[in-house]
């Protein structure tokens, strides 16, 4: 159900938040242009993970140390990575599979942009020198934004409908 009031604020019920993202209507101002409310609904699986590998044999690399940060913007509307790492999430370790444990698309908002840090490397390895610069669309797709990591993110279409999306981090 989605209901408008009088005043055109827009909501949405029977469904959980998981299921679809809502913006809201914004007013014209002299520096925009008005825009109609949007509703996207959420009707396919999809999910995300990060895989740090040994780039010369790909085999995975267990024990990296990462960080994942939100994008702000700062008073000169510059957008940035935040200061502080996101709660919960300032040291996510790559497992013995190389697969980044604890993040996963329902744990990041749709709609927003993220700066994936590595904090520490494991044994024999560089530790990465640039963040990983990435964004969840409000479909749940993913999106590279970091120059030079582009290649890194891949998807997967499983037969039942899930997309798979994969950022794999050479070293």
């Amino acid at each position: 159900k989605v209901s408008v009031s009088n005043d055109g604020i827009v909501s949405v019920f029977g469904v959980g938040e998981e299921y679809y993202a809502l913006t809201q209507a914004v007013s014209a101002t002299e520096n925009t242009d008005a825009e109609m409310a949007k509703i996207v609904i959420k009707n396919r699986s999809v999910e995300f993970q990060v895989k740090k590998i040994d780039a010369s044999n790909n085999n995975p690399i267990a024990g990296v140390h990462f960080a994942l940060y939100p994008q702000v913007t700062d008073n000169d509307d510059n957008v940035r990575r935040d200061y502080y790492p996101i709660e919960g999430y300032a040291d996510l370790v790559t497992g013995d599979d190389g697969i980044l444990q604890g993040l996963t698309l329902d744990s990041l908002e749709w709609g927003k942009t993220y700066y994936l840090v590595e904090t520490q490397t494991a044994n024999n390895y560089a530790k990465l020198n640039s963040d990983i610069c990435f964004t969840v669309g409000v479909d749940g797709t993913i999106s590279i934004n970091s120059t030079g990591h582009a290649n890194w993110l891949t998807s997967t279409n499983a037969e039942d409908g899930t997309t798979t999306y994969t950022i794999t981090v050479p070293n």
